[in-house]
């Protein structure tokens, strides 16, 4: 999944520390927008992906999220 999330700018070197502590979290970028980061998750399971994302919200300086679910891989490079 991609998962855009908006931080409260004081906040976002914890913000980014406690990402790379979640295991599922695989990458994350900053990016410009109305969002300030994106992450790539992979979980198993939608109900490990469900959780990740609670988890992900209920970070300290995390103020919003929107994930989207990768359905199909069309070409990488």
């Amino acid at each position: 999944a991609h998962v855009l999330i908006m931080v409260h700018q004081k906040l976002t070197a914890r913000t980014n520390r406690e990402l790379h502590g979640i295991a599922q979290v695989k990458s994350v970028y900053a990016i410009s927008g109305d969002y300030d980061l994106i992450s790539m998750l992979q979980t198993e399971t939608t109900e490990e992906l469900s959780s990740v994302l609670d988890t992900i919200g209920n970070l300290e300086g995390v103020e919003r999220t929107n994930s989207s679910l990768i359905l199909e891989t069309k070409f990488t490079r």
